[in-house]
């Protein structure tokens, strides 16, 4: 459910300022109502607010102004789905629909990466990200041409993060 709800926030927010608004905007209105024209009235207001945000600012500043829009509406897509489940193949539609009017670059989804507790996130969106969690074997440093470079371990008693002592 949730790769739906972002699928939908990228479709929903990626067609603000393009071609594609009217029609998201009229579908996702009438998405939210489910037949009560007092919330579809809501929900075109809320849209309508969000969408003059975006092209209030500068083209190249519309990313960003989504980018703050996106968890508010995250929430409202996420709760509709909660109460309404039925209505996932219909948004999946709609996502579909939507993506299919929007320039390339904006139909794009947006990544979304998040670590809880002690948990660690390595994200790219173009090109190649090699990690490598523990030291290579003399094999693979003798064929890629890597140095044997380890960092030095902090003193005793200090933090590798900042340096100072522990705070336990």
């Amino acid at each position: 459910m949730d790769a739906l709800i972002e699928a939908a926030c990228a479709a929903l927010l990626g067609a603000m300022a393009n071609d594609a608004w009217s029609m998201a905007r009229a579908r996702f209105a009438r998405l939210f109502g489910q037949g009560d024209a007092r919330q579809e009235e809501i929900t075109l207001e809320r849209l309508d607010q969000s969408a003059a945000a975006v092209e209030a600012s500068p083209p190249q500043a519309h990313e960003a102004i989504r980018q703050k829009l996106l968890p508010s509406w995250r929430t409202r897509i996420g709760d509709l789905l909660q109460e309404q489940p039925e209505i996932a193949d219909e948004l999946r539609t709609l996502v579909e629909q939507i993506r299919g009017q929007l320039p390339p670059a904006q139909a794009a989804t947006i990544q979304t990466n998040v670590a809880y507790d002690q948990g660690t996130v390595y994200a790219v969106q173009t090109g190649v990200q090699n990690i490598h969690r523990f030291a290579p074997t003399e094999l693979e440093r003798s064929t890629s041409g890597t140095p044997d470079v380890r960092p030095e371990p902090p003193p005793s008693g200090r933090r590798a993060d900042t340096g100072g002592p522990h705070d336990e």
